[in-house]
C-alpha cells in the first residue's frame, strides 16, 4: 500500500490526545462523542453528551488505554436505566440520561456488554468482573426481554435510521441488522461474563439467545435472490429493500469475513461507490441518488449529505478482509487528504447538499467537514489503525516498537 504514513501517525496520536482531553476534563470517567475544541461540541448538548455506540473497547486496550475502559465502563454503570438498558445519549457531569434528547435506542446495551467483555477479557480482573456482576447481568436479561419469538430476532430502535419506502426519518420499532448484530455480540459476552463468575447457568442462557438471534438474522435478513443482508424488516415483518452500509455491520462487529459478507460488500459498493459529483471514489453511506439529482430527499435534513469519509476506514478494513489492497488504499488516502489540520476524522463531507441545520457549506467552502472527532467514527479509524501498526505503517505511540502488540490485539480474519 502506498499510504500518506506521515498523516496517518498524526491522526493516530491527535485521536488518542482527543479522547484523553474529553475523558480527564470530566471527573466521571465519561468520553463525549465531540471535541469542543474544534466543532464547539454543537450537535451534542455543547460537547457534554455521550453515546455507549462506538466500536472503542478494543482500540483503547491495543493502545495502552485499559484504565480509560475500565473508567467509561463506571460512568455507564452509572447511568444504567432500572430496566437494565441504555438509551441514546447522556450527560457527562451528572452521570445519566441526556434530558435533551433521552430516547429508546436498543443497540446500545449491545454495546455497553461488548465494552466490558472486551475489558474482562483484557484483565482477566476478577474483582471487577464480581463488582461489576450486576449491571452486565441487568443489561443481558434486558436484551432476552425484547426477543421476539416469531422472528427470532430483538425488536427494537436505534438512531438514524432512514425508512426510504415509508419516508419516515425517525426511527420506527423494527428489526434492524445493526441491531441484532450487535445484541448478538453483546449477548455471546455476558454468556463469557457469566463463565468468569461460575454462573453456568446464565451462561448457557445468554449464549442460546445469542444463537437464536443469529438463526433469525439468517433466515428473514438474508435475501439469497440478490445474495445479500437486508438492513431490517419492520415489526410485521416487510423487508426494508433499501441500501445502508449497517448492513455490513453482521461482519464487522464480529471481525469475521465468509462468502455472505463479501456478496453484501460489493452489492453496496455498487452502490455507494465513487457515485459523488465532488469527490470521486469516496463512499457513502446510504444511496443518496435522490439528493444529488435535486429531488427531495430526507437525507437532506440535519448536517447534509456527502461521502462519508467517517466510514471509510471500517471500509478500508473489511477491502483488507477481501484481499483488495488497492481499494483499500484508496479510501485510507481518502482519509488522510480529506483529514482537515484537527489530525481528527470527520463524520461526513458535504458536497451535495448542506443540510437543513444552517451551519455548513458545499465543499470546498468552508465549513464541509461535518463533526471532526465524532467518537464513532474515530473509534472506526482506531481499528484500522490498528491493523496498520501490525503492519508497521504506523507506530503504536504506547510501544517502542510497531506491531509490538499488547495481549489483546484482535487479529483481522482472513481475506
Amino acid at each position: 500500500m502506498m499510504l500518506d504514513q506521515e498523516k496517518l501517525q498524526a491522526m493516530l496520536n491527535a485521536s488518542l490526545e482527543s479522547i484523553a482531553y474529553r475523558q480527564d476534563k470530566y471527573p466521571t470517567g465519561g468520553i463525549v462523542e465531540s471535541d469542543a475544541r474544534f466543532d464547539n461540541g454543537f450537535l451534542y448538548g455543547g460537547g457534554k453528551i455521550c453515546y455507549p455506540r462506538n466500536a472503542l473497547a478494543a482500540p483503547l486496550l491495543y493502545f495502552g488505554m485499559e484504565n480509560r475502559l475500565r473508567r467509561a465502563i463506571a460512568f455507564w454503570k452509572a447511568c444504567q436505566d432500572k430496566d437494565g438498558s441504555w438509551g441514546q445519549a447522556f450527560e457527562v457531569v451528572e452521570p445519566g440520561p441526556y434530558k435533551g434528547q433521552h430516547r429508546m435506542q436498543t443497540d446500545t446495551t449491545g454495546y455497553v456488554l461488548r465494552h466490558c467483555g472486551a475489558y474482562y477479557g483484557h484483565s482477566r480482573d476478577g474483582e471487577w468482573l464480581r463488582d461489576n456482576w450486576e449491571m452486565i447481568d441487568k443489561g443481558a436479561e434486558y436484551l432476552i426481554r425484547l426477543f421476539d419469538e416469531k422472528y427470532g430476532m430483538v425488536l427494537g430502535k436505534e438512531e438514524a435510521i432512514i425508512r426510504e419506502e415509508t419516508g419516515e426519518t425517525d426511527s420506527p420499532v423494527g428489526y434492524y441488522t445493526h441491531i441484532n448484530a450487535i445484541c448478538e455480540k453483546g449477548l455471546r459476552e455476558a454468556s463469557e461474563l457469566a463463565m468468569g463468575v461460575g454462573d453456568e447457568t446464565k451462561a448457557g442462557r445468554f449464549a442460546s439467545y445469542a444463537d437464536k438471534i443469529k438463526e433469525g438474522m439468517d433466515k428473514h435478513l438474508w435475501d439469497e435472490q440478490e445474495r445479500r443482508c437486508l438492513w431490517g424488516m419492520d415489526s410485521e415483518g416487510k423487508a426494508f429493500r433499501g441500501a445502508m452500509w449497517f448492513s455490513l455491520m453482521p461482519w464487522y462487529v464480529n471481525g469475521v469475513w465468509d462468502e455472505r459478507g463479501s456478496s453484501t460488500f460489493w452489492y453496496l459498493w455498487d452502490k455507494f461507490y465513487d457515485k459523488d459529483p465532488l469527490i470521486r471514489k469516496s463512499y457513502w453511506s446510504n444511496d443518496f441518488t435522490e439528493a444529488m439529482e435535486g429531488r427531495y430527499s430526507h437525507h437532506t435534513k440535519y448536517t447534509g449529505v456527502g461521502p462519508w469519509i467517517g466510514v471509510s476506514p471500517a471500509i478500508a478494513q473489511m477491502l483488507i478482509w477481501e484481499a483488495r489492497e488497492d481499494l483499500a488504499a484508496e479510501q485510507i488516502n481518502l482519509v488522510t487528504q480529506y483529514t482537515d489540520e484537527s489530525n481528527l476524522i470527520c463524520e461526513h463531507i458535504n458536497t451535495i447538499h448542506p443540510g437543513s441545520e444552517g451551519r455548513f457549506k458545499i465543499y470546498p467552502e468552508k465549513p464541509y467537514a461535518v463533526d471532526r472527532g465524532n467518537l464513532s467514527h474515530l473509534s472506526f479509524f482506531l481499528n484500522l489503525a490498528m491493523v496498520l501498526c501490525d503492519r508497521g505503517v504506523i507506530q503504536n505511540p504506547g510501544l517502542p516498537v510497531a506491531g509490538d502488540t499488547a495481549t489483546s490485539n484482535p487479529k483481522a480474519p482472513p481475506g
